[in-house]
């Protein structure tokens, strides 16, 4: 009789196959397991996929939230915005994180992408935020 090893079993928890856990490999352990937390918080199948799906979801609502700040106090002075203010303003109006920023989910094969029109304001003005997601992902934005 086999020996169940945790490979095995941690591909039968997660509905994937072993080559599909590489998705996760380079990721945070801490955003995976927010991750968990939240599809066990909201009755939803814990799977690969499904965690993929929880990060991919975090990270555009923290691009969102992070847009949506910086407009707000934009915004509040505008009247006092030299060139350079204005520039950022005209920028960030361009910004809809909702719309920008997608992902496909199929295991191995899952990817994340900000949309090319706006994918250069994106990592212009807030390059250090997609860096700080990226490496808690583990995955790239394309």
């Amino acid at each position: 009789m086999p020996k169940m090893d945790w490979k095995s079993l941690l591909c039968n928890l997660l509905d994937c196959g072993y080559l599909d856990l590489q998705m996760i490999e380079d990721a945070d352990e801490d955003y995976v397991l927010e991750a968990i937390d939240r599809l066990k918080n909201e009755g939803l199948e814990i799977s690969l996929n499904g965690i993929l799906d929880a990060m991919f979801f975090d990270a555009k609502n923290n691009l969102m939230e992070a847009v949506e700040a910086r407009v707000d106090v934009l915004e509040e002075n505008e009247d006092e915005l030299d060139e350079d203010g204005r520039e950022e303003l005209a920028d960030m109006r361009k910004l809809n994180p909702d719309e920008d920023i997608t992902w496909f989910i199929n295991w191995s094969d899952s990817h994340i992408y900000i949309s090319e029109d706006v994918e250069a304001v994106y990592r212009n003005w807030f390059g250090g935020l997609i860096d700080d997601l990226e490496n808690k992902m583990g995955i790239e934005f394309e």
